[in-house]
């Protein structure tokens, strides 16, 4: 076998493990929990080692050999944002578990009479849900919306379908909403000087559904076009009511422009109105139940060391690893990037010489793990692009009074389009260290922090006087896009944040320009700083109510 002189950069891979205590992934393959990652580039990758040399005073002028006193673990990568290639690491970088209203994994299907009957205890799901089946294979006809028309504790049922005689390995259900049809009612309450309500009188109770305030939901089926689209939960759900502080506005045009000023309308009860409902992950409290420390393996492959194709593969191991930056930057006709940063406890190399296991220095070289699980591969999805799929990015005084109209919920947005935009959130994660240890022990995360930066195009002045009068200013972001034949969103929002800078870049012959600062803050009707929204499904039509 010949050695191998180098190794390309584009054959390496990288892919993470959930560990189950710091610093160790769990023993039984079963148990372990690997996910494929898919980097651009990396960033300051591996371990730094910190050298210390000794310099005696001596006639000869001549420093003595230096010795290794620390170790710097960290890691950087840049990858495309799709829908699927960050969902399993969300809740890492929020240290908050995912929100999610049921799902209901590799049921068991029976069909007859053109409909089909899923089996599973206590799957949570009544008639009138709206379920998305997906990664159904040999049986597609199971995947898409459905439309739950009976239901029991073990069992629910729903129009059509391709007959399953037994699970399938991945296959899911996922509830994404719910249907008010000939036997429930909705209605919208909108007056002014107050903020719009969702009504029922007859049908299902509103707050049945797990959801929360600060979480949003998109209606469908009003009349009035102003009371559709993404609604954001304003108080705590009632059985009857949800109120929203946050609608869409009834604007068909990109980035909350012409029309999305639009308050929603007062609307008389009536049947066959729909609800969906997303993932939601925000940062909590630590001392909330919903607080998660997860700690990662993360290994960069890095090619075989020799021309044997059976010979084991090089890596490289960050160690009791967690999440500590995010930098997503949205450009012009480009797509949506981001750069994730990670801060480590150890570091340590694989040479795929030595047997497995076997440790030869702190910074040990051995073979590339055995007997581990097969990471799993984020679901196909196309990128984000920037000039299509950016539905919306509204920038807003929080429910100012405007003509003579109190706690607006669809407020006028601070400009029209943008040039660029980066959100980068923080958790300013540090390496505990202590004596008798290379490396860290452990590492601990500071203040959350979120902020970011945009240029927009200049039209009033009235982004400059929310800066200058420090207002309370809200964002959110929408991306939408069509991945597995189905509309999937990403909905970010800021429910607070303070803006900065405000210069106006001004050339002749060019239009004018403000670079926007922001900075986010608690917001306290809230208890969070900031909420990703993760709609599996929605109409094909969203886009005309965003």
């Amino acid at each position: 076998m010949a050695e191998v002189q180098k190794v390309s950069g584009s054959i390496t891979g990288l892919r993470l493990c959930k560990e189950a205590t710091r610093g160790t992934i769990p023993a039984t393959v079963g148990s372990q929990e690997w996910f494929e990652m898919e980097p651009n580039s990396y960033a300051d990758f591996g371990g730094e080692l910190v050298l210390l040399s000794r310099s005696p005073i001596n006639p000869s002028r001549q420093r003595k050999k230096g010795v290794v006193t620390d170790l710097n673990a960290a890691g950087g990568f840049n990858q495309d944002v799709t829908f699927w290639n960050m969902r399993d690491v969300w809740e890492s970088l929020f240290f908050a578990k995912r929100h999610s209203l049921h799902e209901v994994k590799e049921p068991t299907i029976a069909v007859s009479s053109n409909t089909s009957t899923v089996t599973l205890a206590s799957h949570g799901i009544v008639v009138g849900d709206i379920v998305l089946g997906e990664d159904f294979v040999g049986a597609e006809a199971n995947n898409g919306e459905k439309l739950v028309t009976a239901a029991a504790t073990n069992t629910f049922t729903y129009a059509g379908g391709a007959t399953v005689s037994s699970k399938i390995v991945g296959s899911q259900f996922r509830r994404i909403g719910h249907n008010w049809d000939g036997s429930g009612r909705l209605a919208i309450a909108a007056t002014s000087g107050s903020l719009p309500e969702l009504v029922k009188s007859v049908g299902a109770d509103l707050n049945s559904f797990g959801l929360r305030k600060g979480d949003w939901v998109y209606l469908n089926g009003f009349t009035a076009k102003e009371n559709n689209g993404f609604c954001r939960i304003a108080e705590d759900p009632t059985a009857t009511k949800l109120i929203f502080d946050k609608t869409g506005g009834g604007t068909t045009s990109s980035l909350g422009t012409a029309g999305g000023t639009t308050e929603m309308k007062t609307e008389a009860a009536a049947a066959d109105r729909n609800i969906y409902f997303g993932d939601a992950i925000k940062n909590v409290s630590a001392l909330t139940d919903q607080f998660l420390s997860q700690s990662w393996t993360v290994e960069r492959t890095l090619g075989k060391s020799v021309t044997d194709t059976g010979a084991a593969t090089q890596s490289e191991e960050l160690i009791g690893a967690f999440f500590n930056e995010f930098n997503m930057q949205i450009p012009q006709a480009d797509k949506v990037a981001a750069d994730v940063t990670l801060v480590a406890s150890k570091h340590q190399v694989f040479n795929g010489k030595n047997a497995a296991g076997s440790q030869s220095r702190p910074n040990g070289a051995r073979s590339l793990r055995s007997g581990v699980k097969t990471p799993k591969k984020p679901k196909t999805a196309p990128a984000f692009n920037t000039s299509l799929d950016v539905a919306r990015m509204k920038m807003a005084i929080v429910r100012p009074t405007q003509d003579g109209r109190a706690n607006r919920a669809a407020p006028t947005p601070l400009f029209g389009y943008i040039t660029e935009m980066n959100l980068n959130i923080n958790n300013n994660m540090t390496p505990d260290k202590a004596v008798g240890v290379l490396g860290a022990f452990d590492v601990s995360a500071g203040e959350f922090q979120v902020g970011g930066s945009i240029t927009a195009y200049f039209s009033t002045v009235d982004a400059i006087e929310a800066i200058t009068e420090n207002e309370d200013v809200t964002l959110d972001v929408i991306l939408g896009v069509k991945a597995q034949g189905v509309d999937r969103v990403m909905l970010w929002d800021m429910p607070l944040i303070a803006l900065g800078n405000g210069r106006l870049n001004v050339t002749q012959g060019e239009a004018i320009t403000i670079p926007l600062e922001n900075s986010a803050a608690e917001y306290e009707p809230f208890g969070h700083t900031f909420l990703l929204m993760e709609f599996p499904f929605l109409p094909s039509d969203w886009r005309d109510f965003v």
